[in-house]
C-alpha cells in the first residue's frame, strides 16, 4: 500500500513586514514651451561584434574554440535579425527578406575528422554564412 502524506501549509510570520517611511511626492517644476536650436546627440550604434560576421562572404565560415553553440546563439540571432529587411510592394503588402544569414554547427568527433587540415580544425563550433 502506498504511504501518501498530505502536504502541510508553510508557517507564516506573525508580524507584518516593516513599512518603508513614505516620501512625499514632489511635483516637477516645468518651464515654458519654446523653440531653441539644441545639438542632436549622436548615437554610438552599439558595440562591434567580437565575431567576424561582417567579413564573411556566402559560404565562408569561422571557428570558435572556447564557446559552445548555445553560448554564441544570441550573437548569431542578433546578426540574423540585423540583416532581416521589411519590404513593401506597390500594393502595400509587407514581406521580410533575409539579406545575410548565419548558422552555427557544433563540431563533434565525427565532424572533427572531416575538418582535419582545414581552417576549422581544433574548434568546438563552426559559424557559416549561408545567405
Amino acid at each position: 500500500m502506498n504511504d501518501v502524506t498530505t502536504p502541510q501549509p508553510m508557517p507564516t510570520a506573525s508580524t507584518a513586514p516593516a513599512k518603508r517611511p513614505s516620501t512625499p511626492r514632489v511635483a516637477p517644476i516645468v518651464g515654458a514651451v519654446g523653440t531653441v536650436e539644441l545639438p542632436t546627440p549622436t548615437r554610438s550604434g552599439g558595440v562591434e561584434s567580437a565575431y567576424p560576421f561582417a567579413s564573411l562572404e556566402v559560404g565562408q565560415s569561422f571557428g570558435v574554440k572556447n564557446k559552445d553553440k548555445a553560448a554564441i546563439s544570441s550573437s548569431i540571432s542578433a546578426q540574423n535579425r540585423k540583416h532581416k529587411k521589411e519590404l513593401t510592394d506597390d500594393a502595400g503588402n509587407v514581406t521580410t527578406a533575409q539579406t545575410k544569414h548565419f548558422v552555427a554547427v557544433e563540431i563533434d568527433a565525427a565532424l572533427a575528422k572531416t575538418l582535419k587540415g582545414t581552417h576549422l580544425e581544433g574548434f568546438k563550433v563552426a559559424v557559416k554564412r549561408d545567405i
